[in-house]
């Protein structure tokens, strides 16, 4: 009996001392959050978007695009207003922890009244408990970082949604709207 209590203690202690901290401040992952990674489409892989390259229609639809100047990497997310419907991608993936913030890079050329936006859900059992948003309402030309602040009423978190909108307004026709978005990361 000595003995199984003996290696109990010893397994427990080395399952635990191996298990990562991870500080307020460690990065959790955006799947594909710094947007490298691209499908034949070109749509960004890991990411739901309501943009279609290969559409034939008058009015552009491909306004989720691939755009070679980025903050950090190869590309950034480039989401267009066509002046019909907004730009739209979406995320939704697991989590073990529950995110405290969410940061990227962004660039921003607004026309009239327009704004655009980044909303964080967190869920757990399909039930949002925690959320975060940002507006964007002044055009910015160079690459600025933005902090999402998340809610923190309940400490249970098994999924995280990420929506990004570019642009929100109609009855801009002949003007767009364009929203860069990269190297995004959870906190």
């Amino acid at each position: 009996m000595k003995k199984v209590v003996v290696f109990l203690c010893c397994a427990s202690g080395i399952f635990f001392s191996c298990r990562p901290y991870l500080s307020p401040n460690s990065p959790l992952g955006v799947p594909n959050g710094d947007f490298e990674m691209w499908n034949a489409g070109p749509l960004p892989a890991d990411w739901q978007t309501n943009s279609n390259p290969f559409s034939t229609s008058p009015i552009n639809t491909y306004i989720v695009q691939q755009d070679s100047i980025p903050y950090h990497g190869k590309y950034a997310a480039k989401l267009v207003y066509n002046g019909v419907y907004p730009a739209e991608a979406e995320n939704k993936f697991a989590v073990l922890t529950h995110p405290t913030y969410v940061e990227f890079f962004t660039k921003i050329n607004l026309y009239g009244p327009d704004t655009v936006s980044v909303r964080v859900d967190v869920f757990k059992n399909d039930v949002i408990v925690d959320s975060g948003y940002w507006n964007g309402a002044a055009s910015l030309s160079n690459y600025t970082q933005v902090e999402i602040p998340i809610t923190n009423h309940s400490m249970q978190a098994d999924s995280v949604l990420i929506s990004i909108r570019g642009g929100k307004n109609f009855g801009l026709q002949g003007q767009k709207t364009e929203f860069w978005v990269d190297y995004m990361d959870m906190h």
